[in-house]
């Protein structure tokens, strides 16, 4: 492993809002930015606007492709976009012989699995 590499890499995904948030009219509450080393996002109280800061390895947009989202949350990461920069070093560690392991956790229905067909 290069020494400027660390042995694990946290990232985050901000997912779709899904039928009932779309519903109930809900607005977005993360920032994103992504940066030369790393990444930052940001949790937004609606009620306070005081914001809270986290820094990850990654941040991925994967809530919208529109320009206000793009504007405060970098570019629409597609799930290429995701594989290419979270995926595929995990499997070219794999086949490079090193122990490798992707956890994806999060709330059931927060978007786990893979897309299957269609857009993103």
């Amino acid at each position: 492993m290069a020494e400027d590499e660390e042995g694990v890499k946290v990232a985050v995904r901000m997912r779709l809002f899904n039928g009932r948030e779309r519903d109930a009219g809900a607005h977005r509450v993360i920032k994103m930015k992504m940066e030369e080393k790393g990444s930052q996002t940001w949790i937004v109280n609606p009620e306070t606007q005081e914001e809270k800061n986290f820094k990850y390895d990654y941040s991925f947009n994967t809530h919208a492709n529109d320009d206000a989202t793009i504007k405060e949350c970098g570019p629409f990461a597609n799930q290429d976009y995701v594989f290419n920069h979270l995926g595929k070093p995990v499997l070219e560690s794999a086949l490079e012989g090193r122990n490798t392991c992707l956890f994806a956790y999060g709330q059931t229905g927060a978007g786990k699995r893979p897309h299957q067909g269609g857009s993103p």
